[in-house]
């Protein structure tokens, strides 16, 4: 696995109350010592990313977009 993404809609819905606020802290500091790590080898604390869900009806052209500019 490369990437992990939460639907913070699925979150707030599904996982119970009280594991919620222990994931929020450990999370934390998982980014903290991430953001720290990245600092150290001289790259910017954090990436951006784009995150797109396949099932919008719109995924074909946005693919199509992509693929054109990736073999520019």
């Amino acid at each position: 696995m490369k990437f992990a993404v939460i639907n913070l809609k699925d979150f707030s819905s599904y996982v119970p109350k009280d594991i919620v606020q222990g994931f929020l802290n450990e999370l934390s500091k998982v980014s903290k010592s991430i953001e720290e790590g990245r600092q150290k080898d001289g790259k910017k604390p954090f990436n951006n990313y784009l995150v797109i869900n396949q099932d919008e009806p719109y995924i074909e052209e946005v693919f199509e977009v992509l693929k054109k500019n990736h073999q520019k």
